[in-house]
């Protein structure tokens, strides 16, 4: 019966050792699992800041995507104004060649113009003169 206490205690002592070793992982694990849910605190703040991010990068893409529809807007109008601007820079070509054509031509009916306006005047004064002078004829005869 000795031995068969001895072998209990024995039985004993491993047992106290087994259980105080348990003992220590639960503490170990308690630790742990204190350590794993302030990890899993931090990672809930940092997927809601992620969260905050996403919204915010989705509101800078419909915003971009806004800038780039006006963007293509303003490209098809400055498209528009620089068909507008050939077509009048070819009427403004035509013009200048058309001046440049007949300059001459106008030229020379101008000074034809003014000469004729000239020699209307001249007949005119000539005319003016002739009754000036039938005028005074007239006033200076009777005397």
């Amino acid at each position: 019966m000795e031995e068969l206490l001895l072998k209990l205690i024995e039985g004993q002592a491993r047992t106290e050792n087994q259980l105080h070793t348990i003992q220590s992982e639960i503490k170990d694990i308690r630790s742990d699992l204190v350590v794993m849910k302030e990890d899993i605190s931090i990672l809930k703040t940092d997927v809601a800041g992620l969260k905050t991010d996403v919204a915010n990068l989705k509101t800078d893409v419909a915003d971009l995507k806004t800038d780039v529809a006006g963007l293509k807007t303003d490209v098809a109008n400055m498209k528009e104004d620089i068909h507008e601007l050939k077509a009048d820079m070819s009427d403004v070509k035509r013009t200048v060649f058309r001046i440049e054509t007949h300059q001459e031509e106008t030229v020379m009916g101008m000074l034809l113009f003014i000469k004729k306006q000239g020699e209307q005047k001249e007949s005119q004064i000539r005319v003016l003169n002739q009754r000036l002078f039938d005028v005074e004829a007239r006033t200076e005869a009777p005397r």
